[in-house]
C-alpha cells in the first residue's frame, strides 16, 4: 500500500518505534478467521449468532469470553480505537514529520484496517504501510508503517516460524514480515517485524522463533543495517531464569531496550505485580561496511512513550483498550511503544 515518501536524503537520523496496538481490527468477518470478538452485535446476535456463541463459550478466560458475548464492536468504536492510537504516535515526532520514520505494528488485522487507519488519521505522516497476511487462527498479523523509500528489487517476504514439533501449533504462526528500505544516505536497512508465541505458550516455541531470526539474518548481503522489532513475549521472570535473549539474541544482536534509562518495561502484569520488556528491538551488529561512517544506535533517544491521553493509569501501567469503561477512559493499548534513533 503506497501512502507517501517524505524522507530528505540529507538527513542522518531516522526514528524507530515497536507498539503491539492490542488487537485492531475491522469489524468484517474475515474468512477462515476466528475474529468474532470484534464483530458489531448486530452480527453477533444474527445470521452468525450460533457459530459466533459457540466459539465463544469455548474461550479459557472469563474476561474473553465477556468480551466475545457483549462487545458491541461497531465501526465507531473502531475509528475511537484508531483515534486513540494516533495520538500516541504524535507524541513522537520523527526527522522527517509527525510518527516514527519506520514504525513496527504487532497485533493488526489485515491490510482493510490498516489502510483505514493511515488514510483516515495519517495522511500527514507520509507513511507506506506493509503487511502479508499469515496463517494465525485469530487473524493478527505483523505490519511496518514507514517514510523510508522501498527497495523495489526486495519486495515484502514473510517467513513462517521453525517447526518444532510442538503440538501448540496455533500459537506459533505469526512468523516474520521482512521488510527492505533505503536509509537516507543509499544504504539498505533490512527489518524484521515479529510477534513471537505468547508466554503462555512453551519457551521452547520463542526460543526457536529467537534461532530462526539468527538464521535470516545470516541470510542477507553483508553491507547493509538490520534491525529486528516487535512483540518478542519473553517476560522479565523468563529471561531471569531461562536468558532466552541474552544466550540467543545478544551475541548477535544490540538489544535497544538497555539504553532505556530509568524504563520499567512496555508491560505490565498485574497478577505478579511485574514489569517486562514484552517489546524490543534489536540491531544486528557487525554487518555493516567496514572504513564507512556506520549507523548506529543514539542511546540517549530510547524511550517508552506513555505521555498519550488516556494510555496509562496513575502508576503509569498501560490502560487496555475496552470500549464498556464506564469511567469514560476507554484506554488505547495494553502494551507501551518502544522507541529510538538510529543516527549516522
Amino acid at each position: 500500500m503506497l501512502v507517501g515518501f517524505l524522507a530528505n536524503a540529507a538527513q542522518n537520523r531516522v526514528t524507530v518505534m515497536t507498539y503491539n496496538l492490542e488487537n485492531l481490527f475491522d469489524t468484517v468477518h474475515d474468512e477462515g478467521k476466528e475474529d468474532y470478538t470484534y464483530m458489531p452485535l448486530s452480527v453477533k446476535r444474527g445470521a452468525m449468532r450460533d457459530v459466533i456463541q459457540s466459539y465463544c463459550r469455548r474461550l479459557p478466560a472469563k474476561a474473553w469470553r465477556d468480551q466475545c458475548f457483549d462487545w458491541d464492536y461497531s465501526e465507531e468504536v473502531v475509528h475511537e480505537k484508531m483515534r486513540s492510537l494516533t495520538g500516541v504516535l504524535r507524541e513522537v515526532q520523527g526527522q522527517y514529520g509527525p510518527g516514527p520514520d519506520v514504525l513496527i505494528l504487532t497485533e493488526i488485522e489485515n491490510v482493510n484496517v490498516l489502510r483505514m487507519w493511515v488514510e483516515n488519521y495519517l495522511s500527514d505522516f507520509g507513511y507506506y504501510g506493509y503487511l502479508i497476511e499469515g496463517p494465525d487462527a485469530r487473524g493478527i498479523d505483523q505490519a511496518v508503517l514507514t517514510r523510508l523509500r522501498p527497495i523495489d528489487a526486495e519486495p515484502p517476504q514473510y517467513f513462517g516460524f521453525p517447526e518444532t514439533g510442538s503440538t501448540d501449533i496455533l500459537k506459533a504462526r505469526r512468523g516474520y514480515l521482512n521488510v527492505n528500505l533505503w536509509l537516507p544516505d543509499g544504504m539498505p536497512l533490512s527489518l524484521f517485524a515479529m510477534h513471537l508465541p505468547s508466554p503462555g505458550s512453551p519457551r521452547e516455541l520463542r526460543e526457536a522463533a529467537l534461532y530462526g531470526l539468527n538464521d535470516l539474518k545470516h541470510q542477507l548481503p553483508h553491507g547493509r543495517v538490520v534491525l529486528a522489532g516487535g512483540d518478542i513475549n519473553v517476560t522479565s521472570a523468563e529471561e531471569d531464569r531461562y536468558a532466552p535473549i541474552a544466550n540467543i539474541i545478544y551475541p548477535e544482536w544490540m538489544r535497544v531496550e538497555l539504553d532505556c534509562t530509568g524504563c520499567r518495561g512496555t508491560y505490565y502484569y498485574p497478577r505478579n505485580k511485574e514489569w517486562s520488556f514484552l517489546d524490543r528491538i534489536f540491531v544486528a551488529r557487525n554487518t555493516q561496511p567496514i572504513g564507512q561512517t556506520q549507523w548506529k544506535i543514539d542511546r540517549n533517544s530510547v524511550r517508552v512513550v506513555d505521555s498519550a491521553y488516556g494510555q496509562t493509569d496513575a502508576y503509569g501501567r498501560p490502560i487496555r483498550f475496552d470500549p464498556t469503561n464506564s469511567s469514560g477512559v476507554v484506554g488505547i493499548s495494553d502494551h507501551l511503544p518502544l522507541v529510538f534513533d538510529l543516527y549516522k
